[in-house]
């Protein structure tokens, strides 16, 4: 027999025995290891399969206790990601990676299947599939990021929720809700949408724009969405027309130019993301138009390639290792309160001002960013 089984066969029955009690605190590693004569590793290797079980539960900086009989908070929970945009964007990547960083000081292990970046039939299909190899395993929780640009998308995402909570695996979305305005009963972490496309709007008359328009690609999700409202919300307070200012449209494709400038007589557009927004103003500047003599231009996410783009571009940053941070409390607490009310929690995103919009002094740019984080 492996060496390290024996070690946990032989706690195993000094827990059974009743020399180590419920509750009392194991020998530390280093005497384990003088006791049993074997390595740290195996010493630890043995007491991560009694914690898996969850026979046996640390606290960091205290040590190692024996678990209670009816208890299961020493058990290490099973966590899964189900990120289908991870291959998307520089978004996702950098929350999952704070996730799995610092998810064993919540006692989880994290489950990291990368759905591929395929066509949108296929990504449906890989990401049912990673929702039933999920549920086979047995999760405790789960971290979704809702599917987007497909045309089934919203069938989709309802379906895994269902399929997950009929199993009674906790859900906790990253980014996105499933529906907007409406509001699903799971907790949500991400930005606040919202303000973000308040604060974007305000950049941009600010600047001197006075026929913003909001532009985003069809089957875009829900925070999207929610971007669109709260620029609006700030055209009808400004006094601004807001019929027929959000624009669903492909990007790159050439007319785009034409509609915003000959027929809609834009001066500012706010995009829906960054992508979006690299694409159109690769399209603007092949129609000649000038930016940001004649559009300004903004995004949302602040990927690397922002700053990087022809004209660089303003937009919102992404806390990513904040997002990815407070997800793992909100599960934590999910697993803790299973029949709590639903909960969001939405943080700030930092406004960054380049070249799109001009680089002069503008009210805006001397704001300094409120906390709108809120639960």
């Amino acid at each position: 027999m492996e060496k390290h089984r024996e070690i946990r066969n032989e706690i195993e029955k000094r827990i059974a025995s009743g020399k180590y009690p419920p509750g009392s605190l194991l020998p530390t590693e280093v005497k384990l290891c003088t006791q049993f004569n074997a390595a740290r590793a195996t010493v630890a290797h043995a007491l991560r399969s009694l914690q898996d079980s969850g026979m046996i539960f640390r606290r960091r900086g205290v040590g190692t206790f024996v678990s209670h009989p009816d208890e299961d908070s020493g058990r290490i929970k099973k966590i899964g990601l189900m990120i289908p945009g991870i291959g998307q964007g520089e978004i996702f990547e950098p929350v999952c990676s704070a996730i799995a960083a610092h998810a064993a000081q919540f006692n989880f292990r994290i489950s990291w299947n990368q759905i591929p970046d395929s066509r949108p039939e296929e990504r449906q299909t890989a990401t049912l599939n990673l929702c039933q190899k999920y549920i086979d395993e047995k999760m405790d929780g789960i971290f979704f990021e809702p599917l987007e640009l497909t045309g089934d998308k919203d069938n989709i995402n309802s379906r895994i929720v269902h399929l997950l909570g009929k199993a009674g695996i906790a859900v906790v979305l990253i980014d996105a809700d499933l529906a907007y305005p409406q509001r699903s009963q799971l907790d949500l972490i991400g930005i606040d949408n919202f303000r973000a496309g308040t604060v974007l709007a305000e950049h941009l008359l600010d600047r001197g724009c006075r026929s913003p328009f909001f532009l985003h690609r069809p089957g875009s999700a829900t925070t999207t969405q929610a971007r669109a409202a709260g620029f609006l919300s700030v055209l009808a307070a400004r006094g601004l027309p807001v019929s027929n200012r959000i624009l669903e449209a492909d990007p790159d494709h050439p007319s785009v130019a034409e509609k915003l400038t000959q027929e809609m007589k834009a001066d500012g557009i706010v995009c829906g993301n960054d992508y979006t927004a690299a694409l159109l103003m690769k399209t603007l500047i092949t129609a000649g138009v000038r930016i940001p003599g004649q559009i300004k231009l903004t995004g949302v996410d602040n990927l690397k390639y922002a700053q990087l783009l022809n004209i660089p571009l303003t937009t919102l940053a992404q806390p990513c290792r904040e997002i990815g941070l407070a997800a793992l409390e909100m599960m934590r607490f999910r697993l803790e309160q299973p029949s709590a009310l639903p909960r969001q929690l939405l943080l700030d995103a930092p406004l960054i001002i380049r070249e799109s919009t001009g680089l002069g002094d503008s009210r805006t740019s001397k704001r300094k960013p409120t906390d709108t984080s809120k639960l």
